[in-house]
């Protein structure tokens, strides 16, 4: 059972409204993936993460590296918990649809292994 928690950043590609009206993105990703430099003309920073995922990563590296152990740990009969926080269209809700679909698999491959 792990016992600490990840915080990560994922962010989607821009959707046909950004790109039509010229949106470009802000955000750059380190190297290694753990920190975020915002580059706008408003604000300019950076953030550090257990993890950033850029715009065109796979659901299931996201799974692979956020969540996974926590369905294992789920599945031995311990409690986990995952949290999607985010502004309203960043992809919060396709992120954890995908996610719960890869749940329910496993939970159904366990229910059949007992039986």
């Amino acid at each position: 059972m792990s016992n600490n928690i990840k915080v990560v950043c994922r962010f989607r590609p821009q959707n046909a409204l950004e790109i039509r009206e010229g949106g470009v993105p802000i955000i750059e990703i380190d190297e290694e993936g753990t920190q975020i430099g915002l580059k706008g003309k408003d604000f300019q920073g950076s953030f550090s993460f257990d993890k950033v995922f850029g715009m065109n990563t796979p659901q299931k590296d996201v799974f692979e590296y956020s969540i996974k152990t926590i369905v294992d740990d789920v599945t031995a009969g311990y409690n986990g918990t995952v949290f999607a926080y985010g502004q309203t269209g960043s992809g919060k809700t396709f992120t954890m649809m995908v996610i719960s679909f890869i749940y329910i698999y496993f939970m159904h491959e366990c229910v059949l292994s007992l039986i």
